[in-house]
């Protein structure tokens, strides 16, 4: 029964034939894909400390640096961020079409879907994101049904839980973290970890590298072992990325991914949004 009410939604906007696709979101996802690669080749390009800190190799140059900020400005989150929310208003729409039989459906789509994700981070790269969508899009029908305003403060409240987690773990479940609690600050272990994981330990760096040397079957033979740890980090991404899921269907209720909004409407959103977002990540860059 509950299915069956959240099949009733339909998205408001110009009327268009349910089995018709809708254009504009398809390069709009394709936009997405391209951000996401640009962050892919910026990782798999140098060592793992240089994708947080643009000091880490070879101290940065200026290029380095400033393509660095244009990336944390303008790309670093943000498509993939994009992606997770077309992709809940996707699953949304799905639903919306037709009901009979969508659980199953949905389900066997998700599965497939993790699947998919889970042979590409052990054949091509580890960073896949389509785990951690399947995850979340598992989710997802428990929550369309319901009013604007509950999916955005359910998203708000993801995002808290998301932040709240990582510090929680950060301070909590770390061992290394659980030691640096008894000590000063000053303690010199506490500086060896932030070289090692964000700057320019020599033996960290050399690290990375050696990974990158791997041959295929080497490197094959490394996630495998390495799927359980990782299918676990991956779950706790279930938060953050249901959050911004949940924002595609609420742009999508409201009509803005579906044709509703005009260009001007779209515009002032844009400008008000960039007036809050980009002082924040100029203070965070």
């Amino acid at each position: 029964m509950l299915w069956a009410a959240r099949c009733l939604i339909q998205p408001p906007g110009p009327h268009r034939h349910q089995n018709a696709r809708i254009v504009e979101l398809d390069a709009l996802r394709g936009l997405a894909v391209l951000g996401i690669v640009l962050m892919n080749v910026y990782v798999f390009a140098m060592p793992q400390q240089a994708y947080l800190n643009p000091m880490a190799w070879e101290d940065g140059s200026l290029s380095d640096k400033t393509v660095w900020a244009f990336s944390f400005f303008f790309v670093e989150d943000k498509f993939r961020t994009l992606f997770a929310m077309l992709f809940g208003a996707g699953i949304a729409m799905m639903i919306a079409k037709n009901c009979s039989g969508q659980w199953k459906r949905h389900v066997a789509r998700m599965i497939v879907l993790f699947l998919i994700g889970l042979i590409h981070s052990v054949l091509l790269a580890n960073n896949d994101i389509l785990r951690g969508y399947a995850m979340a899009g598992l989710l997802l029908p428990f929550f369309v049904r319901f009013s604007a305003k509950v999916l955005l403060t359910g998203s708000a409240l993801l995002m808290a839980v998301h932040l709240a987690g990582g510090l929680v773990f950060m301070g909590g479940f770390s061992p290394y973290l659980e030691q640096v609690q008894q000590l000063p600050s000053t303690n010199p272990a506490i500086a060896r970890f932030a070289e090692q994981n964000y700057g320019s330990d020599p033996a960290a760096i050399a690290g990375s590298l050696q990974r990158g040397e791997e041959s295929f079957g080497e490197r094959v033979e490394r996630r495998i072992t390495r799927i359980p740890a990782t299918t676990i980090f991956t779950l706790s991404s279930v938060p953050l990325n249901l959050a911004a899921m949940l924002v595609g269907v609420v742009l999508w209720k409201w009509g803005a991914l579906s044709g509703g909004w005009t260009s001007s409407r779209l515009r002032k959103a844009e400008v008000r949004l960039a007036l809050i977002s980009l002082p924040a990540l100029i203070v965070l860059a």
